[in-house]
């Protein structure tokens, strides 16, 4: 029995820089496959984490539909890494204060860090920064708007009382 075809839109490359076992960059081309492949072994072969409260909030930005809203931003992207998973790295990145003395000598949290993410390895800041400059404004707005309106309608939030958005990587 032949396996099916894997779809040419998984197969696009992308040349990115991930963090080494240094934390220095270093370039690698990936596939949508190739991650995806990673992601499976890597939870398959099970891992020590230091991050495991990460994995408790994924179900919330499911709740939110996080994923449908970062679809959104910006213009459509088919090679190597999905801008979902870059973003939702920086949200947790932004949770955990990624520090790259921390990393340097908890060898174990580079993978979890990344895996919390979907993906296998850490994406280096300047990956990170490329995605958030395709971002217009505009997109940026918008998103931030639909996730307002989305915590409201679930009754994370209670309408009429400020919520202050720190829009610094907007």
């Amino acid at each position: 029995m032949t396996p099916p075809p894997i779809p040419a839109r998984l197969l696009a490359q992308e040349e990115i820089e991930i963090l080494d076992s240094a934390c220095q960059p270093r370039p690698r081309v990936v596939t949508r496959h190739d991650i995806e492949h990673d992601v499976t072994a890597l939870l398959k072969r099970g891992l020590t984490t230091t991050s495991a409260g990460g994995f408790f909030f994924i179900p919330y930005l499911l709740q939110l539909g996080a994923s449908d809203l970062v679809a959104s931003l910006g213009p459509p992207k088919t090679e190597g890494l999905p801008k979902e998973r870059l973003a939702l790295g920086l949200v947790f990145e932004a949770i955990f204060g990624y520090t790259a003395g921390i990393r340097t000598v908890d060898t174990v949290s580079r993978a979890d860090f990344g895996l919390l993410a979907g993906l296998p390895f850490l994406p280096s800041p300047s990956t990170q920064y490329r995605f958030l400059q395709s971002v217009p404004v505009q997109s940026a707005l918008a998103f931030q708007t639909a996730l307002g309106q989305r915590l409201v309608a679930l009754g994370h939030v209670t309408p009429g009382y400020p919520v202050n958005v720190d829009a610094h990587n907007i």
